[in-house]
């Protein structure tokens, strides 16, 4: 940010800091080659990523996506209807400002502007966030069709903080649970990278598809008692 006091027969305001060089004015310890407070919510050392140091491999997950939207009574095409939802694991905020999203080929984009995950917590992002258009989904960040695309056949998911990747998900039609219509949803406990770990969600959104955005995903399987196989539903029944 500019300079708030250029000469030295000026201060600077209360509250700020008289320096051109730094990131945040509002913040003394927020300046190129201070150390990163972790987890404070800051850019203290002005690279761009706000608590870089205290996140890891994983600490972001996609735990639900939909790859092929279809809509009912209405058709949703993929250009309006894509949306995936991401989970922060840590105890901590975390702010995924100036991260990408990308696959292995062209598709990709960064986040621009303040995106904050809470701890343990969700945030959903779509192609459209028009709630009377892409199936009654809200979205928390929206993203262009045209910069990144859920392929319905074999695609790739990265998540990427600077150059750390955080996450890489790799799924194929034959092997992962999206049929049109349905997002598939991590059942979380089995390996992010295996389809037999993501299910088909039965929840019933607006629009008609089904899925659970910003919130726990549909139980997957089935629960073996002595006396057989029962769903969940009967299991909350008692």
């Amino acid at each position: 940010s500019s300079d708030v006091c250029s000469s030295d027969l000026c201060a600077a305001p209360e509250g700020y800091v008289a320096v051109d060089t730094d990131c945040d004015d509002q913040h003394a310890e927020a300046h190129p080659g201070h150390a990163e407070i972790c987890p404070d919510g800051l850019d203290n050392d002005c690279d761009g990523l706000v608590d870089d140091d205290a996140i890891g491999a994983q600490d972001i997950l996609m735990t639900e996506a939909m790859v092929n939207p279809d809509g009912d009574p209405d058709e949703i095409l993929d250009a309006e209807g894509e949306w995936f939802e991401l989970y922060n694991d840590t105890d901590f905020d975390i702010n995924m400002n100036g991260w990408t999203l990308s696959d292995e080929g062209s598709d990709g984009f960064t986040i621009e502007g303040d995106l904050v995950i809470p701890a343990g917590g969700y945030v959903v992002l779509g192609n459209n966030d028009d709630v009377e258009t892409n199936g009654g989904v809200e979205l928390d960040y929206a993203y262009a069709y045209s910069s990144f695309r859920l392929a319905n056949t074999d695609d790739e998911f990265i998540i990427s903080m600077g150059e750390t990747e955080i996450l890489a998900i790799s799924w194929t039609a034959g092997g992962w649970p999206y049929s049109p219509g349905y997002a598939m949803g991590w059942d979380w406990w089995g390996d992010l990278s295996l389809g037999d770990s993501w299910c088909a969600q039965t929840s019933v959104l607006p629009g008609g598809d089904h899925g659970t955005p910003g919130e726990r995903n549909d139980f997957c399987g089935d629960v073996t008692c002595s006396t057989g196989t029962i769903g969940l539903d009967e299991v909350l029944a008692g």
